[in-house]
């Protein structure tokens, strides 16, 4: 562990180290705003329409928002990371187990966005498959290292390239499609669902990683700011992607809820600037999994060794090999339907 910065894995995190509200909200709001987000938004109104989709979409949200900032409110007042909250309050074993399995899980946010990544540069530079997989995930891998320090200034920067790309492609959108043809859409009978099951879908995307909120919410001054910062995320960040996902769902522009195609029309330099966006974009999310993943683990096996040094490393072969074998599994016919 460095002398300049320690990212307290096995303790409780000193008041004199909390960081700001402003902080802690930015590397929290830089997680669940993420183009997974935009697709599970298509997806909740093909299924339900625009409105019935929207009320689904925003139950879903205000209800992980009170889950996530009661978490919060405790992780502030102990100061401590999840997992080291699993073990005061379910008991030695029961508490690793928890955090085990959860700590587990969200490595796959890394794998899913290390794939995802790979996948565009693969498209983009004519490399191998496997090869930009493995090359963005020793990337995202060399990011998380520098712990919450990189959390912040790439929050921020896929935060406001996000913000910037979703107003682009709305003002393109409404340039062919109405906001009353929009809001009345509705999908035909043989794809409709249950609106319980658009909710579940909305809450469905970020609750395993909403659970771990201790991770970083144990950063903040106190639980009133660690609330304000979960709110910041849930359900204002979460609610983002979806809605604009559901939107050019709704237009028939992308009904996966890709808004960032809609910069494509503007000619080959937007074309790279969505490419980089999508990038950056992937880069925030994986590292922020893998953060969380690694403040998990090496609370669980109490390494005592700096946690970026090794467990980090596991996390990268870990990490990567499940987004290499889930893009070939992906290519199959039947992953593509």
């Amino acid at each position: 562990m460095t002398k300049t910065f320690q990212e307290y894995e096995h303790q409780a995190v000193p008041i004199a180290a909390r960081k700001s509200l402003f902080s802690i909200a930015v590397i929290w709001s830089g997680f669940p705003m993420v183009m997974v987000g935009a697709f599970v938004g298509a997806q909740i109104i093909n299924g339900l329409g625009f409105r019935h989709g929207m009320l689904a979409i925003l139950l879903g949200n205000f209800l992980l928002a009170g889950y996530v900032a009661v978490l919060s409110a405790f992780a502030a007042k102990e100061g401590k990371s999840f997992g080291l909250s699993c073990r005061q309050l379910f008991g030695e074993w029961g508490g690793k187990l928890i955090t085990f399995f959860l700590s587990g899980l969200v490595v796959g946010w890394f794998a899913v966005q290390t794939g995802l990544a790979g996948e565009s540069v693969f498209k983009g530079f004519g490399l191998s498959q496997p090869v930009a997989i493995v090359g963005v995930g020793g990337l995202f891998t060399l990011l998380a290292t520098a712990g919450l320090r990189m959390l912040n200034p790439l929050s921020i920067l896929s935060i406001v390239l996000f913000i910037f790309t979703g107003i682009v492609s709305l003002a393109l959108n409404f340039q062919h499609h109405r906001l009353a043809e929009i809001i009345a859409y509705h999908p035909s009978h043989s794809t409709s669902m249950a609106l319980g099951g658009g909710v579940t879908l909305a809450i469905s995307v970020f609750i395993d990683s909403g659970t771990l909120t201790a991770d970083f919410t144990r950063w903040s001054k106190s639980p009133t700011q660690a609330v304000i910062a979960s709110l910041s995320a849930f359900p204002v960040a979460n609610t983002i992607p979806m809605l604009l996902g559901g939107i050019v769902a709704a237009s028939l522009t992308a009904k996966d809820g890709n808004f960032a195609q809609r910069l494509n029309q503007l000619g080959p330099g937007y074309t790279l600037f969505a490419a980089l966006f999508f990038m950056i974009n992937c880069a925030s999310v994986a590292t922020h999994g893998l953060y969380s993943a690694a403040a998990g683990w090496e609370s669980l096996f109490n390494l005592p060794f700096q946690r970026l040094a090794v467990n980090l490393r596991v996390r990268e072969a870990t990490g990567t090999s499940l987004a290499v074998l889930s893009r070939f599994g992906c290519a199959s016919e039947q992953c593509n339907r």
